[in-house]
């Protein structure tokens, strides 16, 4: 059994130490998936940064710190906290941590982790996009 560091909400962290080099790669891929997020679709994240919080899109997320969070179920994703109370979040697209820019699931979640916009990016194309702001 794992060793709690943090619980947010149904969310459940871990220590990195835990986790092999694969998991710290998958980590480093956090800011070129948000960039290539923003290549994809700018008017939608810039429009969530901007009714969430009065920002950009690129203000929002420059400089966060992910984590790996054990969503439940088996189910991992890297989760950063904005200074604003909202998480963002990003997986594989499925189930998983990240493991290219190519395919991957980013999405906005408030102090209840109800998701206010996600987006799902599968190659050069948007494959689905929701949440309470679309």
């Amino acid at each position: 059994m794992h060793a709690v560091e943090q619980q947010k909400g149904p969310y459940v962290r871990f220590r990195a130490s835990q986790f092999d080099a694969a998991y710290t790669a998958r980590m480093s891929l956090a800011d070129d998936i948000l960039t290539r997020a923003y290549a994809v679709a700018p008017e939608d994240l810039d429009h969530v940064a901007m009714t969430l919080h009065g920002v950009t899109w690129q203000a929002m997320v420059s400089g966060l710190s992910f984590q790996p969070w054990d969503t439940g179920g088996g189910c991992m994703m890297l989760l950063a906290e904005t200074p604003w109370q909202t998480s963002v979040g990003i997986t594989d697209g499925e189930a998983n941590l990240p493991e290219s820019e190519d395919a991957f699931w980013v999405g906005v979640m408030n102090d209840d982790n109800d998701e206010m916009y996600f987006l799902m990016v599968q190659g050069e194309s948007i494959k689905w996009r929701g949440g309470e702001l679309v």
